[in-house]
């Protein structure tokens, strides 16, 4: 009976929404593709958005898209972003058990001996014939029961230079392991400026002990805390990162530019120089367009060096969702040294997810891309709020996107002329024509007083 209820307050408001919205029409858009609803029928319909379409869209709003019906009616929709996480991330500090030099497995055939309790929580670390000297660590994740997202290591003070490559493990029985991570550490101090990276990520990992090969003989691991995954229940699920590489186009006031190639929902930069080996303290910057100030994204330390052969870069630095088609790198401060050489620019993004109202007749498409559509209806959104309140609708279906194809094509994307104001044009010309009038009818009246004297 609710979802007949849901279903009756949807087809209702289709028709208001399509006076309140927009007069748009399909055939103004320049591409469209179809939407694949599957079997059958829900109240709402969500996808997530294609690249394409963040290569096509005219403005940071995505204000022109739409989804229309199969009779080319707008159907109500809305763009719901990236979720903000519900609290902070969660630390827990895990017991640390250094294994001998060349010993790298906790298994008696290799001399090496673990006790463990009636839970499974290590005791001991027991070697036969060397002592323990830190090249491999035992991790006991035995008492963590979330899935574990990142390692924070701790390697002590005084170390000016510290680069290193460190692998993790994961095991159930401490007898087989599997390669769950490699990451990137590094401490460089010079002067005042310290660039310290100490996280490595984990995709999500649920083990009970973790292996982890530290190369550095000089800085041992003092502690180890395991950063923790949301309880589902607050967990929100996000796409996954992609990235674009980009080249500089130009070179601006000590710095480089870069274009997007599209406003695309950027999340997370970085910067890259291949081939070199590199520490900067960089400024990132963004603007929607060339008329547009720069504005500041991130500062921090960058860097690109090689050790043992091998690269070793810095982690990509979290930032507030930016969309943006023009980027710009420059040094951070004045005084700083010049950036080297030419960078190039990683710009991490995750798509919007696009939710529809399920009105009209079936199939749907979703059109995209004209500089002149006026801004949409936020009807999806006050109804999607509303039903989704205690006792609201029923979730929302999937949907996929089909294979796009041009309707009006490029040439929707140049925004327009603006219209001729003739309205304005006719009420000059009538000002004018009235004050051509009064200026002949006062020339007639001089000359009239001229000739009686």
């Amino acid at each position: 009976m609710k979802r007949v209820a849901t279903f009756a307050v949807l087809a209702a408001l289709s028709t208001s929404a399509q006076t309140e919205s927009d007069r748009a029409r399909l055939e103004d858009f320049a591409y469209a593709m179809p939407i694949e609803t599957g079997p059958g029928k829900a109240p709402f319909y969500t996808l997530t958005l294609p690249e394409i379409v963040y290569h096509t869209v005219t403005r940071p709003d995505r204000g022109d898209i739409r989804v229309f019906d199969a009779d080319g009616r707008v159907v109500p929709h809305m763009l719901q972003s990236l979720p903000a996480p519900k609290r902070p991330a969660s630390w827990s500090r895990l017991p640390v058990f250094p294994l001998p030099a060349g010993k790298t497995g906790a298994t008696p055939a290799n001399d090496v001996h673990v006790r463990v309790d009636e839970r499974g929580a290590v005791i001991d670390v027991i070697a036969a014939d060397a002592a323990p000297v830190g090249s491999h660590y035992l991790l006991d994740a035995s008492a963590v029961a979330a899935p574990i997202e990142a390692l924070r290591l701790d390697w002590g003070e005084g170390h000016r230079r510290m680069l290193a490559r460190a692998r993790v493990e994961c095991s159930e029985d401490l007898d087989r392991w599997r390669e769950v991570a490699i990451g990137s550490l590094a401490e460089l101090r010079e002067g005042d400026a310290r660039l310290y990276q100490n996280v490595i990520a984990l995709p999500g990992t649920r083990c009970r002990y973790l292996r982890l090969a530290w190369p550095s003989s000089e800085a041992r691991i003092a502690g180890v805390e395991a950063r923790l995954a949301p309880p589902e229940a607050e967990a929100a699920p996000s796409p996954p990162v992609q990235w674009r590489d980009l080249e500089p186009v130009r070179q601006s006031d000590g710095g480089y530019e870069f274009d997007a190639g599209g406003f695309f929902p950027v999340t997370r930069v970085n910067v890259n120089w291949p081939g070199e080996s590199t520490v900067a303290r960089l400024r990132v910057e963004a603007r929607t367009d060339a008329a547009a100030a720069w504005r500041p994204v991130h500062t921090g330390l960058f860097f690109a060096l090689e050790i043992d052969g091998g690269p070793l870069s810095g982690e990509a630095a979290a930032v507030r969702v930016t969309l943006a088609r023009h980027w710009r790198i420059r040094v951070a401060e004045h005084g700083d040294p010049s950036i080297p050489a030419a960078p190039r620019l990683l710009l991490g993004w995750q798509p919007d997810r696009l939710l529809f109202v399920a009105s009209g007749a079936p199939p749907y498409r979703l059109a995209y891309g004209n500089a002149a559509a006026p801004p949409g209806s936020n009807i999806a959104a006050s109804l999607y709020e509303r039903l989704q309140r205690p006792g609201g609708s029923d979730e929302a279906g999937q949907a996929v996107a089909g294979v796009p194809r041009a309707v009006a094509g490029d040439a929707a994307l140049v925004p327009r002329s603006p219209p001729l104001p003739w309205q304005r044009i006719l009420l000059w010309a009538v000002l004018v024509l009235g004050v051509l009038l009064l200026g002949r009818m006062a020339l007639g009246l001089y000359r009239e007083m001229m000739r009686h004297g």
